[in-house]
């Protein structure tokens, strides 16, 4: 993965090739652009995790448990700040945490976003979704019903994935 020279924010990167997020995490070199190091955590590496985490499932290559465990502790870090792009972005990180089959990571994850923004209607169903996985199916459908009903309040309706239908049925 090559990290790009502007993330949007003013903070300029060192250009290098990594392997993974995680080797990113502990291997890059973060400089903003008075060339001062800065803390890691300051910069929103949410996208890079989401893209990684994206890619691991395109490919098939399971996510690994150094990854996951930055994976985690990222989320944790960004779930204290409530923007919405950052809200975006844990939502995204559960999404594609459920796609590698890291259920109880991407409930972990969703919960975070839930507590931020419980109005992100997708949150529902991708919660809903991970606790199906996981078999706590009283819960993952009351979910899966808080998101039929407020789509439905907006007029959605045929943007609900079929399936959920035939789960809360």
């Amino acid at each position: 993965m090559k990290i790009p020279k502007n993330d949007g924010m003013g903070y300029c990167y060192d250009i290098q090739t990594v392997d993974s997020v995680s080797d990113s995490l502990n291997n890059a070199k973060y400089i903003d652009k008075y060339n001062d190091e800065i803390d890691i955590k300051k910069i929103n590496i949410l996208g890079y995790v989401a893209k990684a985490l994206r890619k691991k499932y395109e490919r098939k290559e399971g996510v690994g448990k150094e990854l996951l465990k930055n994976v985690i502790s990222i989320s944790d870090d960004y779930s204290a700040i409530k923007d919405s792009e950052n809200i975006i972005l844990l939502n995204d990180v559960g999404y594609y945490l459920y796609l590698n089959k890291e259920y109880v990571a991407a409930k972990h994850v969703l919960r975070k976003v839930e507590k931020l923004s419980p109005d992100r209607l997708v949150m529902y169903v991708n919660l809903a979704d991970v606790l199906w996985e996981l078999n706590e199916r009283v819960e993952a459908l009351r979910y899966y019903q808080i998101y039929v009903n407020e789509m439905s309040k907006q007029g959605k309706e045929l943007r609900i994935p079929k399936y959920v239908y035939s789960r809360i049925k």
